[in-house]
């Protein structure tokens, strides 16, 4: 532990955002609990959830749960940055209600951290489960462990949205000097992407992270909605500033740039006509805007023909996810959680 003025600080702040949902929450206190890596604090941010949510956290018991409740419902995003503003730890990371962490998960990416104090964040392979948490699909951050650093990194990732916020552990005090979230709109990817680009990120080629698919997360309740969650359609539509920061003399960056710009508005294509397709003409309206936006020319593109393509492999990608999801069921849960001290 470190010492913060008169009081003593956690090495690691575990923050977790919370709303209405106190059975998965428990769960993901849990996983937390069951970590070997014990300096440690969880803060509990509840989105002023007023449905025995509160009651549920003091049951726990443990002096490392930290429980702030908003006075009024912020959004998700808003609720990180109040994470991060409690936190106290030199390390950070944030998890929503319904997902969970593998008990070697910040023992090996704190330790990661520890051993090379010039990078910023370290990432993990993440395990896509079903609601019982019965795993069918890996999302590989790389075989080997791999030290990116700044630039590098920005580009590694944006290649392959491989690893995502959660499954991440940043240096606090980093992501505080980098900038909170934007909280005009859903910020976390383009905000992961900011920071790795400015401070590196080490890759470790371990499952340790549980992104948990069910019918009552807030993904699937936005995509009723209307929005489009594709983490590149976010980053270029919304996130200009990503490159902002990016040099010219950086050529492989803006190479990179202009192709996911053009990726972008195959993308947006297909989206929009899925849309249209719905009868959600508002916004697929807003997309024809944001296509031109992001690539004028794609309606005249010659490799826009690839958007057929691109939606066969999605259907087949979706498909056999389908089929995974299915088979899963006659698996056991990859971590039995008890919520307790």
């Amino acid at each position: 532990m470190t010492r913060l003025g008169n009081v003593t600080a956690p090495l690691v702040s575990v923050g977790i955002t919370t709303y209405r949902r106190p059975h998965f929450l428990v769960e993901a206190i849990g996983s937390v609990l069951q970590q070997t890596l014990k300096d440690l604090e969880i803060i509990i941010c509840d989105d002023h959830s007023l449905d025995g949510t509160e009651e549920v956290v003091r049951r726990l018991n443990d002096g490392r749960i930290r429980y702030h409740c908003n006075r009024e419902n912020l959004g998700m995003t808003r609720n990180i940055n109040q994470c991060i503003r409690l936190a106290r730890g030199k390390y950070f990371c944030w998890n929503s209600d319904d997902n969970v962490y593998l008990p070697r998960f910040l023992e090996r990416l704190v330790g990661a951290l520890e051993s090379c104090p010039e990078t910023g964040a370290a990432a993990c392979s993440t395990l896509v489960t079903d609601y019982a948490l019965r795993p069918y699909h890996e999302v590989s951050v790389g075989s080997t462990v791999r030290i990116e650093p700044p630039g590098v990194a920005l580009a590694s990732f944006l290649t392959c949205f491989d690893y995502n916020p959660s499954s991440v552990v940043y240096r606090r005090e980093w992501l505080c000097q980098n900038r909170l979230l934007n909280e005009s709109f859903l910020d976390d990817w383009a905000w992961l992407a900011r920071y790795v680009y400015r401070y590196g990120c080490i890759r470790i080629p371990e499952a340790l992270f549980c992104y948990r698919v069910h019918d009552q997360s807030q993904g699937k309740r936005l995509r009723e909605e209307g929005e489009n969650l594709d983490p590149v359609w976010s980053f270029l539509v919304h996130y200009d500033d990503i490159f902002k920061a990016v040099p010219e003399s950086d050529r492989e960056l803006w190479r990179l740039r202009k192709k996911l710009y053009r990726r972008l508005g195959r993308r947006g294509i297909l989206s929009c006509v899925k849309n249209v397709g719905r009868g959600r003409f508002r916004l697929a309206k807003k997309q024809l805007r944001e296509i031109v936006h992001a690539h004028p020319w794609a309606f005249v593109d010659p490799v826009m023909f690839q958007t057929v393509v691109l939606w066969l492999r999605e259907h087949w990608t979706e498909k056999r996810m389908r089929q995974a999801m299915e088979l899963a069921a006659s698996k056991s849960p990859v971590l039995t959680l008890q919520a307790s001290g």
